[in-house]
């Protein structure tokens, strides 16, 4: 049978490829006039008649945002897809807010710094009754009384799934009614940078996301308070407050994605579930997948200077470095599908060399959403069905023309199965653990060559080897988890990383540090009030948590 290869080109991300990116400033950063105009195109985008999609920003509405969220809430939060859905919905919401005509285009939409007043977030003019509103009132709804969005100039989007909740008294006012509470500080939050990975970065645990319980759900919380919209994992965007906290919470990633070069093509992870509209058939998260609701695929979000996004952010008093900064590992670009994307003016077109042609046009977005249901699920099916009919040639590193499977128990192992094929040995006594070649007469005359120096050291400092009772030495991939057994009466030569077979993810521990006192320090018991005092700001309410389906003793 004759097979018909197609070729599927790819182009690698390049970075840094807008020219002049907006830049997002800190709502304190902003001129009084600035301010104005925000507040006024929200309140215009409030106004625009609903359309209906989540594709187009010149035409979605202030409703269109919530509605988009409300339903894909599930897929967006508690897994590897939370900040770059985020991202991307942050950006049409900043191009749908430049389509109203009272906010420049060449600006970013503002965010809160709140980690640098945490003990006092509350007396921000944020919260003035001409900007959007107080932090709570005496309405018996909690409805927002003063501002832009108070009760009488705006209605909440309909709630046709009924993820608000809301069934009694004034169903349609927007609702706040927090309190004057602590929320997470800028040095407490810092420690998060020191993250060496995405994973690190994102992960509290296996398949355990720190978007739950950190700084983001505690914004939520505290910011709107119990009962509150913004406090609803799901219609949250109904308040304006939504937008100021999650441009903090964006540039949080973005902060430690400016570290190092590789943080920009980092990206890995669990979805919620195998069924999550945009996945390829399992839960593995991976950057060559759309995200749910919005034009774009993940690979495309990760560098806000790229060929699709084009922002910045202003520094702020929050910005503390990380206590340990994480070691830079090597630059791996991402390869994407050739497209083209436009967003907000500007058509950008990854060619097969990797270069970048603009050419004006329109404000909208070219690739398809996904609401519900994901359009280019066929498309991407059928892509790794053509990569997966590519085989990479084996390049030799060892000519050994005889090998021969090793079982477990010809090298004194024990196995529940004797044919088990742990290792190959080649005819100058090689012997190549953790690996079957037995099935791939391809593969079973040569060893594939990872670039491992020729004087037997590792590959890199990805593994350690501790020995157990019974002598025999145990390989640990440090970014897999992977383990190889391999007889202690065997040198290792070299460690190889591309052999590895199916890669699973390894959740890398945190590093403890103890704390060690100042001796020069003074001890005193501060009182609330004074300025010496720090308030430790609240854990989000147990509601929060069963709202979404989380676990809520996993989190404690």
């Amino acid at each position: 049978m004759r097979l018909i290869a197609a070729a599927v080109t790819f182009a690698a991300v390049v970075a840094a490829q807008c020219a002049n990116p907006r830049v997002r400033q800190e709502w304190g950063q902003m001129s009084g006039g600035d301010k104005a105009a925000f507040v006024s195109a929200c309140a215009a985008l409030a106004k625009r008649p609903d359309s209906g999609q989540s594709s187009d920003p010149g035409s979605m509405s202030w409703h269109d945002f919530v509605i988009t969220h409300s339903n894909n809430a599930y897929w967006a939060h508690g897994n590897a897809q939370f900040y770059p859905y985020h991202r991307a919905m942050m950006w049409m919401f900043e191009n749908a807010i430049i389509s109203t005509g009272l906010w420049p285009s060449n600006k970013g939409v503002p965010y809160f710094d709140w980690s640098a007043m945490s003990q006092n977030w509350w007396t921000s003019d944020i919260f003035s009754s001409s900007n959007f509103g107080a932090i709570s009132s005496n309405d018996p709804d909690h409805c927002v009384l003063d501002g832009a969005f108070s009760k009488s100039g705006y209605s909440v989007a309909p709630d046709a799934a009924g993820h608000r909740g809301v069934s009694s008294g004034d169903t349609n006012c927007l609702r706040r009614n927090a309190g004057q509470s602590a929320l997470p500080d800028a040095t407490s939050m810092a420690s998060r940078l020191n993250a060496r990975s995405f994973l690190d970065f994102t992960e509290s645990g296996p398949q355990a996301y720190y978007d739950e319980t950190d700084y983001h759900a505690s914004g939520h919380g505290t910011l709107g308070g119990a009962g509150s919209d913004m406090a609803n994992p799901s219609v949250s965007p109904n308040d304006p407050i939504f937008w100021l906290h999650h441009g903090l919470v964006d540039k949080f990633w973005w902060r430690w994605q400016q570290q190092c070069p590789q943080f920009k093509f980092d990206y890995a992870g669990t979805l919620s579930r195998a069924d999550d509209p945009v996945s390829s058939g399992t839960n593995v998260a991976g950057p060559y997948l759309n995200v749910d609701s919005w034009p774009f695929q993940v690979a495309q979000l990760l560098d806000t200077e790229g060929s699709t996004l084009c922002y910045t952010y202003s520094s702020s008093a929050g910005d503390l470095k990380a206590p340990s900064p994480p070691s830079c590992p090597p630059v791996v670009p991402l390869q994407v599908p050739t497209s083209s994307s436009t967003v907000s003016g500007v058509t950008a077109t990854a060619t097969t060399s990797g270069t970048v042609s603009e050419t004006a046009t329109s404000t909208s977005a070219t690739a398809s959403p996904t609401t519900g249901a994901s359009t280019k699920k066929e498309d991407q099916f059928l892509q790794l069905a053509f990569l997966s009919l590519v085989r990479v040639a084996v390049k030799t590193k060892f000519g050994g023309s005889n090998v021969v499977p090793v079982t477990s128990a010809s090298l004194g192992g024990a196995s529940s199965d004797p044919n088990q094929v742990v290792a190959t040995t080649t005819d100058n006594g090689v012997v190549v653990f953790g690996r079957d070649n037995s099935t791939d007469s391809a593969a079973i005359n040569s060893v594939e060559d990872d670039s491992a120096s020729e004087d037997g050291s590792s590959d890199a400092s990805g593994y350690l080897v501790n020995v157990d009772a019974s002598g025999t030495q145990i390989v640990s991939y440090t970014d897999y988890n992977h383990t190889i057994p391999v007889p202690g009466d065997c040198s290792i030569l070299h460690v190889h990383f591309s052999s590895i077979g199916k890669k699973k993810r390894f959740f890398l521990p945190i590093r403890a540090y103890n704390y060690v006192d100042n001796v020069l320090a003074p001890e005193y018991n501060y009182s609330a009030g004074h300025p010496c005092w720090l308030a430790i700001y609240e854990m989000p309410k147990k509601e929060y948590f069963t709202s979404m389906n989380m676990n809520y003793q996993k989190a404690l």
